[in-house]
């Protein structure tokens, strides 16, 4: 802020230390605390949240509007399409700003007194359809820029009238025409009449002129027949009915562009209610608009021989002035600024702005400088001004003319903003409204969009590339000037020494900085990244910064993958990581360890996601280990038997269920984002001993993510066979052959590829005794191959190495999983799991019995063999056994019915 600049004052008690550090955008956040040292200041301390250069609700409105037309265009610009479908897009963007730029300026003014925006909107949809006539529509059209200026300010005169505190010429016609008294009674009837006239605004005149207390007369049914029975109001009628005429039949050229059109049909009802804008087109049929210059100068002739001849009769003017002196000299002065008298137009004009459109409409090129701009001199033409260059010479000599009358920053504005158009000069025109103080971030940003179009087309280096009468853009020194620098058509491209970006992605920046903070939080966001995505040299880091800084809440998935969507439609790979990453962090604020990994997974951050994976293995040893010992909830499951009731040893679970993990759904989810996790298979059946080929993990942890995808697999199907068992499903169900086959997959794929941790070892296969003692499918789950690499894994485990090539496991006593709690048992695992030892002859009890009852099925045949299987599995409870001294003397339930 400069020091003669705006400023603002905030609460800080003498004494107190004052903070400050800067938020998004423009923010600037402030806080005073208590100064520690001496302790002075206030207590409770203070925060003051201040910002400036927000963005004001037409350019949110317009920007979300028109938001596919902007990329339509940034797509064809970046592509270095030059064609006519380049600038065709340009001109309906332009368009469709312009529009909504004009309904929103309307509905501000409808409501009465100022406009919420302080007039912003009025004054960028001025500048905006300005740019446009000169950057868009000339370039393409041939036809004549003096009309087109005449039409701009027909629909901006009352708006930029407004923003100085002017009376508005639409505002008191609306005034005059719902007064119930005759309007011609009232002293500024005929001075506005004649400044409607003037500036080439034949609707409303005419509508001005019905309002007559002469033409009401005679308009009043039989009151009317009667009063036109009287010489005088007949008079009146006559003279006023000739002027009728003439505003009706007077010839003008036809607007060139698009938007010069569109004004010359919307400027005659500008200010008028809704009920009125039909009117508009009025001025259309009666102004008789010519597209050549010669029928145009033609028709003009004979209409002025028929004004003249009308100004010349004195009969009919001493008729008039009988009955009503002020009617006969009212005509007779708008009869004056018709026929391009310049005392006239000076007079009915009230600034050089003015005087320059009535120039244009009533006045022939050869009359520069003469009439109401100042000299004398007559011409039998008017309105022929068709180039830049005639328009520039116009605009100027009005200005030294008229300079003084009317002054005002905003027509200060108006006149180097004019010039630099005509003289087609970028650098200029982009001087100008960057130094004015009044060009928000929003119509910096768009509009520089118009003048590339214009640089592309090869205007700024050509210097308007068109002949004088063409209504090209051609610059006061020439096209050699142009290419000499003055048309700047290389300023958009060059690079800034302070940004390291181009013109465009400087304003760019800006206006997507403009968005933020309270964009953040209202949906700005969005609009900020797709601005943002057009930026190549800052556009990513800022992307990045804003999602850094976006206010995210991980259970809101649905806003996420809303805002990650818009990031990698608009190729914002790096800002989606960076949102992946904030999100994964607040997902392990909230303890949702599964999402918080998932999150990390998505961000592509191997360290963040190696930290949060640490964390849900974390929690898959607590749910293992509880399991055993009792520390947390028993998943509720039904037994192997089909629903028998099942034993419980001291708080541990023997039955079939989930892990009780905490965030168990995300957990969930977390298998749809680990590698290979989406699969829907293991490494279950690879070489059906593939477990070899990966004894050199002898720690067992050679990859947390696929341990975690198959012990997460482990407990879905566990928890899926536990749930069919509830249900009192017979073991050839389908429901519980899958969820037998899904475990068994699981369980071979963490034993064969050695990835979970040695201590997860006996927790593990504590966890499988269900699939260990499961007789679905006539006890075949289960062959002697896949036994022997689970019980070569647990050996490994065991011993803290692995086991030599070719070198077998004995079941039994003396061998390594039956020689009790030694170092070489399974009493070490017990020990480096932290558990009591019977656990671990649990499982090695239920080892001992699936190695026999894959034995006995794959050597007795058919029948028989299951029948010795079930012959030696007994009901379930078994005694002492000479294959195992530890458990002697105990029984154990061990998944229902074997």
């Amino acid at each position: 802020m400069s020091a003669d600049g705006p400023t603002t004052s905030v609460p800080v008690a003498p004494g107190s230390r004052l903070h400050f550090s800067w938020g998004l955008g423009s923010e600037l956040r402030l806080m005073d605390v208590q100064d520690p040292s001496t302790q002075e200041g206030g207590e409770g301390g203070h925060a003051t949240q201040l910002s400036w250069g927000q963005v004001s609700a037409s350019n949110r409105i317009i920007a979300f509007g028109t938001a596919e037309q902007y990329a339509e265009v940034q797509r064809s610009r970046l592509a270095g399409t030059r064609d006519d479908a380049h600038l065709a897009r340009v001109a309906a963007y332009a368009r469709a700003v312009r529009e909504r730029l004009l309904s929103l300026r309307d509905a501000g003014a409808g409501g009465g007194g100022e406009a919420e925006d302080g007039g912003l909107s009025a004054l960028e949809a001025a500048l905006w359809q300005l740019l446009e006539l000169f950057f868009v529509d000339a370039p393409r059209n041939d036809g004549n820029l003096g009309e087109d200026f005449v039409s701009w300010l027909a629909v901006h005169g009352d708006a930029l009238a407004a923003l100085t505190g002017q009376p508005t010429l639409g505002g008191r016609l609306e005034e005059l025409k719902a007064d119930g008294a005759a309007a011609d009674a009232a002293p500024d009837y005929w001075p506005l009449l004649r400044r409607l006239v003037a500036l080439g605004r034949t609707g409303q005149a005419l509508e001005l002129l019905d309002c007559h207390d002469a033409k009401r007369a005679a308009l009043g049914g039989a009151a009317g027949a009667g009063a036109l029975q009287q010489p005088g109001l007949r008079a009146q009628l006559e003279l006023l009915d000739c002027l009728h005429v003439l505003l009706k039949r007077l010839p003008r050229l036809a607007p060139s562009s698009s938007s010069g059109a569109a004004a010359a049909a919307g400027g005659a009802g500008q200010g008028q209610p809704q009920q009125h804008q039909h009117q508009q087109h009025r001025r259309d049929a009666a102004a008789r608009a010519y597209g050549s210059l010669a029928e145009f100068g033609a028709a003009r002739a004979v209409w002025r021989r028929e004004a003249g001849d009308i100004a010349a009769a004195e009969q009919l003017f001493a008729a008039a002035a009988a009955a009503s002196k002020r009617t006969a000299e009212g005509v007779r002065s708008v009869l004056g600024v018709l026929l391009g008298e310049p005392a006239a137009l000076r007079a009915a004009t009230t600034d050089w702005l003015e005087a320059a459109a009535a120039e244009v409409v009533h006045r022939a090129p050869d009359g520069l400088g003469a009439g109401g701009v100042g000299g004398g001199g007559s011409s039998n033409g008017g309105g022929g001004v068709v180039s830049a260059n005639q328009l520039g010479a116009l605009l100027a000599a009005a200005q030294a003319a008229r300079g003084s009358e009317g002054a005002s920053g905003l027509l200060d504005l108006l006149a180097e903003l004019l010039q630099a158009l005509c003289e087609a000069d970028v650098a200029g025109v982009v001087t100008v409204l960057s130094n004015s103080g009044v060009a928000s971030a929003w119509l910096m940003a768009h509009s520089l969009e118009l003048i590339a179009a214009y640089v592309a087309a090869g205007g700024a280096a050509a210097g308007g590339g068109g002949s004088a009468a063409g209504g090209a853009i051609v610059p006061a020194g020439g096209g050699a000037a142009a290419a000499g620098g003055g048309g700047g058509g290389g300023l958009l491209s060059r690079r800034l020494v302070v940004s390291g970006c181009d013109l465009m992605e400087y304003f760019r920046l800006a206006w997507a900085e403009s968005l933020l903070p309270v964009g953040v939080l209202g949906g700005g966001w969005a609009l900020a990244l797709g601005y943002l995505a057009w930026c190549p040299t800052h556009g990513a880091a800022a992307a990045e910064a804003l999602m850094e800084a976006l206010p995210v809440d991980s259970r809101d998935t649905r806003g996420l993958e809303k805002t990650l969507a818009a990031c990698r439609r608009l190729g914002l790979g790096a800002a989606a990581a960076v949102l992946c990453r904030v999100a994964g962090v607040d997902a392990l604020g909230r303890g949702m360890l599964g999402a918080g990994a998932q999150w990390m997974v998505r961000a592509s951050d191997p360290r963040r996601t190696a930290a949060a994976l640490a964390l849900v293995g974390g929690a898959v040893e607590e749910a293992l280990i509880a399991r055993m010992v009792g520390g947390g909830a028993v998943a509720a499951g039904g037994a192997a038997s089909g629903g028998s009731a099942v034993a419980s040893l001291g708080g541990a679970s023997y039955r079939a269920g989930a892990l009780q993990l905490p965030g168990g759904d995300e957990l969930e989810a977390l298998l749809e984002w680990l590698p290979g996790g989406s699969s829907g298979g293991v490494a279950e059946d690879a070489g059906e001993g593939g477990a070899t080929g990966s004894s050199t993990a002898g720690s067992g942890g050679r990859g947390l993510a696929a341990f975690l995808v198959d012990v997460l697999r482990l407990s879905r199907a566990m928890g899926a066979l536990g749930a069919a068992r509830d249900s009192n499903a017979p073991p050839e169900d389908a429901r519980v052959t899958e969820a037998l086959s899904a475990g068994r997959a699981a369980l071979l794929s963490m034993a064969r590829r050695r990835t979970p941790p040695r201590r997860l070892c006996l927790p593990l296969l504590f966890y499988c005794i269900p699939l260990l003692e499961a007789t679905a499918g006539g006890g075949r789950l289960l062959s002697s191959a896949d036994m022997q690499d689970l019980l070569t894994w647990a050996g490994e485990c065991a011993r803290g190495g692995a086991t030599a090539p070719g070198a077998a496991w004995a079941v039994g006593p003396d061998g390594g999983l039956g020689g009790g709690p030694g170092p070489k048992g399974l009493g070490a695992l017990a020990a480096a799991a932290g558990v009591p030892e019977r656990y671990a002859k649990d499982v090695q009890l239920a080892l001992v019995r699936a190695v026999a009852r894959s034995h006995v099925m794959e050597n007795s045949g058919g029948a028989g063999g299951a029948a010795a299987a079930g012959a030696g599995a007994g009901t379930g409870t078994f005694g002492a056994s000479g294959l195992v001294a530890g458990a002697a003397g105990r029984q154990v339930a061990v998944g229902g019915r074997l």
